[in-house]
Protein backbone atom coordinates (compact mmCIF):
# COMPACT_ATOMS: atom_id res chain seq x y z
CA UNK A 1 0.00 0.00 0.00
CA UNK A 2 1.22 3.64 -0.65
CA UNK A 3 1.94 5.86 1.43
CA UNK A 4 -0.40 8.42 2.40
CA UNK A 5 0.66 12.44 1.35
CA UNK A 6 3.36 13.53 3.86
CA UNK A 7 3.63 16.76 6.13
CA UNK A 8 6.57 15.56 7.98
CA UNK A 9 8.65 18.58 6.79
CA UNK A 10 6.10 20.94 8.50
CA UNK A 11 7.24 19.61 11.96
CA UNK A 12 9.19 21.86 13.69
CA UNK A 13 12.98 21.72 15.10
CA UNK A 14 12.91 23.61 18.22
CA UNK A 15 16.40 23.74 20.06
CA UNK A 16 17.53 26.37 22.82
CA UNK A 17 20.18 28.66 21.54
CA UNK A 18 22.94 27.64 23.97
CA UNK A 19 22.49 24.26 22.05
CA UNK A 20 22.80 26.16 18.48
CA UNK A 21 25.81 27.59 19.88
CA UNK A 22 27.73 24.94 21.00
CA UNK A 23 30.64 22.79 19.72
CA UNK A 24 30.16 19.36 18.28
CA UNK A 25 30.79 17.56 14.80
CA UNK A 26 28.03 15.40 13.55
CA UNK A 27 27.92 13.20 9.74
CA UNK A 28 25.39 14.71 7.40
CA UNK A 29 23.08 11.34 8.23
CA UNK A 30 23.93 11.86 12.40
CA UNK A 31 22.05 15.60 11.74
CA UNK A 32 19.36 14.14 9.69
CA UNK A 33 18.27 11.16 12.40
CA UNK A 34 18.65 13.79 15.34
CA UNK A 35 17.10 16.44 13.51
CA UNK A 36 14.19 13.92 12.37
CA UNK A 37 14.22 13.01 16.43
CA UNK A 38 13.95 16.38 17.83
CA UNK A 39 11.16 17.09 14.78
CA UNK A 40 8.60 14.32 16.91
CA UNK A 41 9.02 15.94 20.68
CA UNK A 42 7.41 18.12 22.43
CA UNK A 43 9.28 20.88 22.96
CA UNK A 44 6.42 22.46 25.55
CA UNK A 45 6.58 18.87 27.82
CA UNK A 46 8.00 19.00 31.01
CA UNK A 47 10.11 15.81 30.92
CA UNK A 48 11.48 13.65 28.43
CA UNK A 49 9.30 10.49 27.00
CA UNK A 50 10.40 7.74 29.13
CA UNK A 51 9.53 5.44 26.07
CA UNK A 52 12.00 7.03 23.64
CA UNK A 53 11.04 8.53 20.62
CA UNK A 54 10.87 6.32 17.42
CA UNK A 55 11.27 6.80 13.77
CA UNK A 56 11.12 5.14 10.40
CA UNK A 57 12.59 5.04 7.44
CA UNK A 58 9.27 6.68 5.62
CA UNK A 59 9.48 9.54 8.22
CA UNK A 60 13.80 9.92 7.13
CA UNK A 61 12.87 9.56 3.74
CA UNK A 62 10.18 12.33 3.54
CA UNK A 63 11.80 14.37 5.44
CA UNK A 64 15.11 14.39 3.56
CA UNK A 65 14.10 14.07 0.20
CA UNK A 66 15.64 11.14 -0.59
CA UNK A 67 15.56 8.61 -3.54
CA UNK A 68 16.00 5.14 -1.64
CA UNK A 69 14.00 2.48 -0.55
CA UNK A 70 13.43 2.16 2.91
CA UNK A 71 15.29 -0.49 3.18
CA UNK A 72 18.11 1.21 2.16
CA UNK A 73 16.98 4.07 4.18
CA UNK A 74 16.77 1.66 7.31
CA UNK A 75 21.11 1.30 6.75
CA UNK A 76 21.83 4.67 6.99
CA UNK A 77 19.47 5.52 9.89
CA UNK A 78 21.53 2.35 11.79
CA UNK A 79 24.90 3.66 10.41
CA UNK A 80 23.86 7.17 12.00
CA UNK A 81 22.40 5.84 14.96
CA UNK A 82 25.39 4.25 15.95
CA UNK A 83 27.34 6.98 15.27
CA UNK A 84 24.84 9.10 17.11
CA UNK A 85 25.15 7.44 20.03
CA UNK A 86 28.72 7.41 20.72
CA UNK A 87 29.00 11.28 20.15
CA UNK A 88 28.97 14.65 22.17
CA UNK A 89 28.51 18.16 22.38
CA UNK A 90 32.32 19.14 23.81
CA UNK A 91 31.08 22.52 24.92
CA UNK A 92 28.32 24.04 25.92
CA UNK A 93 27.67 27.57 27.48
CA UNK A 94 24.98 29.45 29.20
CA UNK A 95 23.31 32.71 28.04
CA UNK A 96 26.36 34.92 29.37
CA UNK A 97 28.35 33.59 27.85
CA UNK A 98 30.13 31.52 30.60
CA UNK A 99 30.87 27.82 29.51
CA UNK A 100 28.99 25.43 31.92
CA UNK A 101 29.23 22.39 30.55
CA UNK A 102 31.76 19.44 28.96
CA UNK A 103 31.20 16.39 26.80
CA UNK A 104 27.18 15.98 27.16
CA UNK A 105 26.08 12.95 25.39
CA UNK A 106 23.06 13.10 23.10
CA UNK A 107 21.66 9.97 23.69
CA UNK A 108 21.52 7.98 26.76
CA UNK A 109 24.39 6.00 27.68
CA UNK A 110 22.41 3.26 29.40
CA UNK A 111 20.15 2.71 26.91
CA UNK A 112 21.32 1.93 23.15
CA UNK A 113 19.03 2.37 20.28
CA UNK A 114 16.53 -0.33 19.56
CA UNK A 115 15.61 -1.38 15.97
CA UNK A 116 12.88 -3.31 14.50
CA UNK A 117 14.21 -5.40 12.15
CA UNK A 118 10.97 -6.10 10.58
CA UNK A 119 9.45 -2.65 10.04
CA UNK A 120 12.74 -0.91 10.39
CA UNK A 121 11.60 1.51 13.02
CA UNK A 122 14.19 2.78 15.21
CA UNK A 123 13.67 3.97 18.83
CA UNK A 124 16.15 6.48 20.66
CA UNK A 125 16.44 7.59 24.08
CA UNK A 126 17.80 11.54 24.79
CA UNK A 127 20.43 11.83 27.56
CA UNK A 128 18.57 13.53 30.39
CA UNK A 129 20.76 16.10 31.07
CA UNK A 130 19.90 17.56 27.45
CA UNK A 131 16.42 18.59 28.41
CA UNK A 132 17.23 21.84 29.34
CA UNK A 133 18.08 22.37 25.80
CA UNK A 134 15.45 20.41 23.94
CA UNK A 135 11.92 21.16 25.72
CA UNK A 136 10.39 22.81 28.53
CA UNK A 137 11.55 25.78 26.96
CA UNK A 138 10.62 29.42 27.92
CA UNK A 139 13.23 32.07 26.28
CA UNK A 140 15.83 31.98 24.12
CA UNK A 141 15.29 28.90 21.43
CA UNK A 142 14.75 28.94 17.96
CA UNK A 143 12.26 26.59 15.77
CA UNK A 144 12.14 26.35 12.28
CA UNK A 145 10.30 23.77 9.66
CA UNK A 146 12.44 20.36 9.20
CA UNK A 147 11.77 21.07 5.32
CA UNK A 148 14.03 24.08 5.67
CA UNK A 149 17.01 22.12 5.82
CA UNK A 150 15.30 18.76 3.93
CA UNK A 151 17.18 19.30 0.87
CA UNK A 152 20.62 20.30 2.30
CA UNK A 153 23.82 17.63 1.71
CA UNK A 154 26.21 19.56 3.82
CA UNK A 155 26.45 19.07 7.77
CA UNK A 156 27.89 22.26 7.75
CA UNK A 157 25.39 23.78 5.67
CA UNK A 158 22.76 22.83 8.20
CA UNK A 159 24.87 24.03 11.17
CA UNK A 160 25.44 27.48 8.96
CA UNK A 161 21.54 27.14 8.78
CA UNK A 162 20.56 27.19 12.17
CA UNK A 163 23.47 29.55 13.05
CA UNK A 164 21.86 32.35 11.24
CA UNK A 165 18.18 31.52 11.78
CA UNK A 166 18.95 31.56 15.43
CA UNK A 167 18.73 35.70 14.64
CA UNK A 168 15.58 36.17 12.19
CA UNK A 169 13.47 37.98 15.20
CA UNK A 170 16.59 40.27 16.01
CA UNK A 171 16.32 44.09 15.27
CA UNK A 172 20.11 43.96 15.36
CA UNK A 173 20.83 41.41 12.81
CA UNK A 174 23.20 38.62 12.92
CA UNK A 175 26.57 39.66 15.63
CA UNK A 176 30.21 39.35 14.03
CA UNK A 177 31.61 35.62 15.12
CA UNK A 178 34.78 34.88 16.06
CA UNK A 179 36.78 32.67 13.21
CA UNK A 180 37.45 30.76 15.90
CA UNK A 181 34.59 30.18 17.41
CA UNK A 182 32.52 29.83 13.95
CA UNK A 183 35.27 26.75 13.40
CA UNK A 184 34.35 25.17 16.65
CA UNK A 185 30.76 25.54 16.39
CA UNK A 186 30.75 23.67 12.99
CA UNK A 187 33.34 21.02 14.43
CA UNK A 188 36.40 21.76 12.44
CA UNK A 189 39.04 23.08 14.52
CA UNK A 190 42.26 23.10 13.57
CA UNK A 191 41.39 22.80 10.07
CA UNK A 192 41.21 25.17 6.91
CA UNK A 193 44.24 27.54 8.77
CA UNK A 194 43.58 29.41 4.97
CA UNK A 195 40.88 31.73 5.05
CA UNK A 196 40.56 30.82 1.17
CA UNK A 197 40.34 27.21 2.13
CA UNK A 198 37.39 27.79 4.60
CA UNK A 199 35.68 29.89 1.60
CA UNK A 200 35.76 27.39 -0.87
CA UNK A 201 35.26 24.20 1.08
CA UNK A 202 32.47 25.30 3.86
CA UNK A 203 30.95 28.94 3.46
CA UNK A 204 30.73 29.19 -0.03
CA UNK A 205 29.06 26.11 -0.61
CA UNK A 206 26.30 26.44 2.73
CA UNK A 207 25.94 29.84 0.88
CA UNK A 208 24.69 28.22 -2.85
CA UNK A 209 22.76 25.82 -0.87
CA UNK A 210 20.81 28.05 1.61
CA UNK A 211 20.15 30.11 -1.60
CA UNK A 212 18.56 27.58 -3.23
CA UNK A 213 16.95 25.07 -0.83
CA UNK A 214 15.95 26.46 1.85
CA UNK A 215 14.13 29.95 3.00
CA UNK A 216 17.30 32.59 3.86
CA UNK A 217 19.99 33.34 1.95
CA UNK A 218 23.29 35.62 3.24
CA UNK A 219 26.53 37.41 2.16
CA UNK A 220 29.63 37.92 4.38
CA UNK A 221 32.62 39.47 5.05
CA UNK A 222 35.87 38.77 6.83
CA UNK A 223 36.91 41.21 9.69
CA UNK A 224 40.61 41.56 9.64
CA UNK A 225 43.33 42.86 12.30
CA UNK A 226 46.92 42.90 12.23
CA UNK A 227 48.71 42.00 9.19
CA UNK A 228 45.33 41.57 7.29
CA UNK A 229 44.21 38.36 9.05
CA UNK A 230 41.06 37.06 9.48
CA UNK A 231 39.78 37.36 13.03
CA UNK A 232 35.98 36.83 12.41
CA UNK A 233 33.02 36.80 9.64
CA UNK A 234 29.89 39.27 9.40
CA UNK A 235 27.20 37.76 7.86
CA UNK A 236 24.58 39.43 6.60
CA UNK A 237 21.00 37.69 6.05
CA UNK A 238 17.55 38.24 3.82
CA UNK A 239 15.01 36.31 6.24
CA UNK A 240 12.35 37.16 3.98
CA UNK A 241 13.51 35.38 0.84
CA UNK A 242 11.06 32.41 1.20
CA UNK A 243 11.84 28.84 0.17
CA UNK A 244 12.34 28.13 -3.62
CA UNK A 245 10.53 24.89 -5.09
CA UNK A 246 12.04 22.01 -3.95
CA UNK A 247 14.84 19.62 -6.37
CA UNK A 248 13.77 16.13 -7.03
CA UNK A 249 14.48 13.15 -4.77
CA UNK A 250 18.27 13.14 -4.01
CA UNK A 251 20.33 9.77 -3.26
CA UNK A 252 22.35 9.20 -0.48
CA UNK A 253 26.37 9.78 -0.93
CA UNK A 254 28.38 7.04 -1.00
CA UNK A 255 29.77 5.89 2.83
CA UNK A 256 26.66 6.98 4.38
CA UNK A 257 28.57 10.47 5.77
Amino acid sequence: MANPPSNIGKRKVVKHNALIEATYKLTLNEQRILLCLLSKLNSKTKRLPPAGITITPYEVREAFNLDESDNYVYEVMKSGANGLWNKEITRIYDRKGVEVRDRLRWLSRDIQPSRNEVSGAMTFYFNDHLATYIIDLAGRFTQYELAQVGNLSSAHSIRIYELLIQYKNSRHGVPPILLDDFKARLGIEGKYSKWGDLKKRVIDPAKKELEQYSDIEFTYSAQRGRANKVLGIQFDVNYEKGQLPLPGPQKIPPGFE
